[in-house]
């Protein structure tokens, strides 16, 4: 079984339709996960942050999933796309050496599943 985590993001904004957005976010990442249940995915949990910038990783969603990960609960990530998880490098770097260090998966809908070696990461990213 591959235990998926799905994580959406809003940024501040007065006119964002914030629950909208998360619920398309969502929905994208509920359907990719559904392809993938013959191949044993299943969806353990959703982490929603309302009005974060990606400015920061001090976003509670995140937080809780980034715990959940350490304490073993989750396998893979999926998200929308990847500036969902964040727009800075630096905190991208950070986010997936956290992955590879708990060997977690990090998907996104539009463009599938993403290398998280140190090397490929930076180059494709970049």
């Amino acid at each position: 079984m591959v235990r998926c985590a799905i994580y959406t993001r809003t940024n501040v904004g007065n006119d964002i339709n914030h629950e909208e957005l998360h619920l398309s976010q969502r929905q994208a990442a509920c359907d990719y996960i559904a392809e993938r249940q013959v191949h044993g995915w299943t969806c353990v949990g959703t982490y929603q942050d309302v009005g974060y910038s990606a400015g920061h990783l001090t976003r509670p969603a995140l937080k809780q999933m980034l715990a959940d990960i350490a304490s073993g609960q989750i396998d893979c990530v999926v998200i929308e796309s990847l500036d969902r998880l964040s727009r800075s490098m630096d905190h991208l770097y950070q986010l997936a050496a956290g992955f590879r260090h708990y060997d977690v998966r990090l998907v996104t809908v539009t463009a599938g599943p993403i290398d998280l070696s140190p090397w490929r990461f930076l180059f494709i990213n970049a």
